[in-house]
């Protein structure tokens, strides 16, 4: 496997995503920013050690996918007159080990990884943690890697608008009756 020659300067310490949401690394890893994908609906990110690294990190690599929810669209008053409050809007967190297919193993990476899947407010976030080969790494280390990631997220939106808003066709009432 050819790895990339990387600098310092290649890695950048924090990505704020379209889709409204922030993201900056823990200490001693850093984001690759040729590997970010940002769309308005969702963003992407590949979190690597920094190459400056004091302490010793996590072997592997991460990925972050955000991705804003169908209920997105609502617009505020649409919440407010459902009778629904963000704040009491259920969280989801799912942790689970994944068996990467042929197709998705990465040269040098383990077949096995872990995975943490987040559904809370407007957004799902899913954080995949690629192991090495040479490297052992128990669900539980695992579990705490990956949430250390998740806790550095930051949702920025609560309600994002609709994109086009609705129109409705209405029937005119006639003045006189028909006859």
């Amino acid at each position: 496997m050819v790895t990339p020659d990387y600098q310092q300067a290649d890695l950048i310490r924090s990505v704020k995503f379209k889709a409204g949401v922030s993201f900056t690394p823990p200490v001693n890893y850093c984001i690759d920013p040729k590997l970010v994908q940002d769309t308005e609906n969702a963003g992407f990110a590949v979190v690597l050690p920094c190459l400056d690294a004091v302490e010793e990190v996590q072997g592997g690599f991460t990925t972050i996918t955000v991705v804003l929810n169908e209920a997105a669209y609502q617009t505020a008053g649409d919440i407010s007159a459902e009778g629904k409050n963000q704040k009491n809007l259920p969280l989801e967190i799912h942790f689970q080990k994944v068996q990467h297919s042929s197709a998705e193993q990465i040269l040098g990476m383990q077949e096995v990884g872990w995975q943490l899947i987040d559904k809370r407010d407007i957004y799902t976030s899913v954080l995949t943690l690629y192991v090495p080969n040479y490297v052992t790494v128990n669900a539980g280390t695992a579990e705490n890697h990956l949430k250390k990631m998740l806790n550095r997220l930051r949702y920025v939106q609560t309600v994002r608008p609709r994109s086009k808003p609705e129109t409705r066709q209405l029937t005119r009432p006639r003045a006189r009756p028909l006859s």
